[in-house]
Parts: C-alpha cells; structure tokens; sequence
C-alpha cells in the first residue's frame, strides 16, 4: 500500500479521470462475505451504472472501491474494468442492466481512511449516500480563485434543491503542490501547529490564477494553515513578515482578530526560505498595496 491519503485528490490517477467510484458500505456481515468474495476473484456487482459510464463504455475505465467496515478504517482499492457482464436488472420502469465488473490485474489497496466515502471524494457534489459514482472530467466545473477575482465570481445558477455531480477545483499538477508543501511543513498547520487531515489546507501564497509556471506548484510559494486562516489569508485579512510572524491588517475586525490570536501563536513554525519572502511580499501588496499591515 501507498502513503495513508485522505482525499482523492492526492492519488495522481484518480486526478485525470473518468472513473467509477463504488461505495461498498458492508454494514451486514452477509454484504462484506459477499463482497470479500467477489474481490477474491477480481470482481466487484452488480451494479446500475450511471448513464455516462453506460455511454462512455467501461472497458479501460478506473474504478474506485470504497470499502468500509463498521468501526473500522476504511479501505480504498483502485482497479481497471478488463470486462464486464450483466448481473440482473433494476427494478426501475423500465429497468436497467446491472453489472459485475473485473478488474484487470485485481484491487490494488491505495489508502486506508478514518473518513467516510463522501468526504473522501470531497470536491463533488453528490447526494447524502451515493453508491455509485461516475467521476468525469466533462461534469468539472471551475470555480475562480476568489483570493484574486472575487468581484467577478457568480456562483452557477443551480435550481434549489437540485445534486449534481462537479469537480469544483480540479487544478493540474495541484497534487504536486500539495505534496511539495507538505515536505517542508508536514500535516500541520504553520502556524498553530495543529495536525487535523480534514481541517489543515495547502494555501497558495501568491494565488494560483496570479502565479507563473512553476509558481503554481513550488513549496515556496505554499502554507499549509488551518481552514479559517487560510481562508483569511486568502482574504488579506492576515499575512507574515519576511521573519515569519503573523501581521493582521488594519480593517480585521475585532471578533476575527481574537479568533486568530486564540491559540497565542503570532509566529510560523519554520523561518521563510529567501524565495518565501518573495513571494510573502507579493502577498503583502496582494490588495494593490491598499492593505495596512499591523503586527499581532
């Protein structure tokens, strides 16, 4: 097995798509028996597919086995459908094939998770308990940077109460970037110190719609921070100095302020690097230089 990930953005094969991603929930014994037994033999059924993949076609395409157990971690497999067969119908009107699918060279296991299959595939937008997800790259729909074109974002005119299924902020080559700033800063926050996989982010210094080349994806252009600091420092709400402490701008107001200084952590774990500097000076004059910066 590969390095625990906690998201599908972070297994490079899953970033290109399309594939296809099972929830194998196994809450009965009688499902996870069944199931062992079908992965035994390189298989996973029967399945109603979604009408891309039963357009599309399945042969060649990826597919996702999300495997939970009750109060155990769950186990994430990746495999390539080499064939398929129908298993039965749906009891839909009129019904539909259900399929049993192989996999070519069997279940390879990429990661182990404590999180559930929805937050695993965080970033699309499905319903509260999918079973059989076709992830593919015509449903992305880009969001802007907001750090760096907030005026002109307008969310999708979508009907209320309506699921769909998005890539809301596939980037390529992000995983690079995510695993760049990751060496240097770890799963932890850099300026807290906390280590949470589902609340600590890789944040752009300089945005990725503003940043050149290999701006986009070099460590040093990269923080990892927890989700409202980074969402404050995409906002130029906070920034650091060319020593690493923690500068809040003149308009923060006074309720924000107090939740950043709660945990009394004013400085970055690690000195910038003299290319870091560069780039947290950019930040600094991110706002047109309009931005006063206060030190915490």
């Amino acid at each position: 097995m590969s390095e625990i990930l906690t998201s599908w953005f972070m297994f490079p094969e899953l970033t290109h798509g399309p594939f296809l991603a099972i929830n194998l929930s196994n809450r009965k014994s009688g499902s996870k028996n069944h199931n062992d037994n079908l992965m035994a033999r390189d298989k996973t059924g029967n399945w109603d597919i979604p009408a891309a993949g039963r357009k599309d076609g399945l042969k060649g395409k990826t597919v996702v086995l999300f495997y939970s157990t009750p109060q155990q971690s769950s186990r994430v497999y990746v495999g390539t459908i080499n064939a398929h067969r129908i298993a039965g119908k749906t009891e839909h009107k009129p019904p539909r094939n259900r399929y049993e699918l192989t996999a070519k060279d069997g279940w390879e296991l990429v990661a182990e998770t404590s999180s559930n299959f929805s937050e695993f595939f965080a970033g699309f937008r499905m319903s509260a308990n999918p079973t059989v997800v076709w992830m593919d790259a015509q449903n992305y729909v880009p969001e802007p940077d907001r750090a760096a074109d907030a005026e002109n974002y307008e969310p999708l005119p979508v009907p209320p109460g309506i699921s769909y299924m998005a890539w809301v902020a596939l980037r390529e080559n992000h995983r690079v970037f995510v695993k760049n700033v990751i060496r240097v800063w770890g799963r932890k926050c850099a300026l807290t110190g906390i280590e949470a996989p589902f609340l600590i982010h890789a944040a752009h210094i300089v945005p990725w719609s503003v940043a050149k080349g290999e701006e986009k994806t070099t460590e040093h252009n990269g923080l990892m921070l927890c989700a409202h600091l980074h969402a404050l420092f995409d906002g130029y709400q906070i920034s650091f100095d060319d020593e690493g402490f923690l500068l809040l701008s003149s308009n923060i107001s006074i309720g924000v302020r107090n939740l950043v200084l709660a945990t009394r952590h004013t400085r970055l774990r690690i000195k910038p690097s003299l290319k870091q500097r560069g780039f947290l000076e950019r930040h600094r004059l991110g706002t047109d230089g309009e931005t006063k910066w206060v030190k915490s």
